[in-house]
């Protein structure tokens, strides 16, 4: 019989300074107090960081922020560009050369400015206060500088038609950007669709010449026009009809009635089809030069 020692399979215990530990006869790892005092330390360090953390996060400025505010800047500055031009122009209108010269650089800079305003819109709901205040106050000026100019371009011009561009949908109207979308057969969309209530009048975008109006088994009713201007071609597909008057070789001036919204030709529901060729007057007919409208459309039709 041997003494003093603890029958086989049960833990000895003996005493360490004042800490009292268990050995048992199949010994693991000794847990020690030093991990949970480092655990705690860590945990302290970390609620003490968590605030740190977000004021630093809170100063830092997200990226869509700040792209934006880089948007809207280069955008303010090129309407600022814009104006400084115009306003020299209407202080010296004979340095544009004739009044058609004149209005041709109006529909330019129209086209310009609106696209510059819908890559502005695209950045304030993102921008900040001032960044979007200052923007703002820039298109204002613009618009106003250039709907001022638009107006007195034709004084004194011998009666020529008005300059400058207007929606081509006399109505409420819905835009979206669907240019090169797939549709069958393997085409691409090669233009940009309007929506609006069957019925609803069709005006011309610009002041020109009408090149062709009739039928054609995709569009349906349709009118070519040509801008006096811009020398850009606009297509108008899918009429209910083509307004009298209408015709080959007729001149027509900005806002003139050309036609109403239909759903004729490859159309399943009443919209206008509305392609834009920039300055291809000579090669409409192969159609060569289309080019996505959406910018332009949004200006005229916001």
């Amino acid at each position: 019989m041997t003494g003093g020692g603890p029958p086989p399979g049960q833990p000895r215990r003996s005493r360490r300074g004042d800490a009292e530990t268990e050995e048992s006869s199949t010994l693991g790892p000794v847990r020690s107090s030093r991990p949970r005092t480092r655990e705690a330390g860590a945990i302290l360090l970390l609620a003490v960081a968590l605030p740190l953390l977000r004021v630093t996060t809170a100063g830092a400025e997200d990226p869509e922020v700040q792209d934006a505010r880089i948007r809207l800047a280069r955008v303010t500055a090129a309407l600022e560009s814009e104006a400084g031009a115009l306003a020299e122009l209407a202080a010296d209108p004979q340095a544009a050369g004739t009044p058609i010269d004149l209005a041709g650089y109006l529909a330019d800079a129209e086209v310009r400015v609106w696209e510059l305003q819908v890559e502005g819109s695209e950045a304030v709901p993102l921008g900040l206060g001032e960044d979007v205040a200052a923007y703002r106050g820039a298109l204002e000026s613009m618009l106003t500088l250039l709907r001022d100019a638009v107006g007195e371009a034709v004084t004194g011009a011998g009666g020529l038609p008005l300059p400058g561009r207007a929606c081509p949908v006399d109505g409420p109207t819905a835009l979206s950007n669907t240019w090169a979308e797939e549709r069958p057969w393997g085409r691409s969309h090669k233009g940009e669709d309007l929506l609006a209530d069957a019925g609803t009048p069709l005006v011309a975008v610009e002041s020109g010449t009408v090149l062709q109006a009739g039928w054609h088994w995709q569009g349906g009713f349709g009118v070519w026009l040509a801008g006096l201007y811009s020398r850009d071609v606009y297509y108008y597909a899918h009429l209910s009809g083509i307004a009298p008057g209408i015709r080959p070789g007729a001149e027509v001036e900005v806002g003139a009635l050309v036609g109403w919204v239909g759903s004729t030709g490859n159309a399943t529901s009443p919209h206008l089809h509305f392609g834009w060729i920039p300055d291809e007057t000579e090669h409409w007919a192969a159609l060569t030069g289309l080019a996505n409208p959406y910018a332009l459309l949004a200006g005229l039709c916001r």
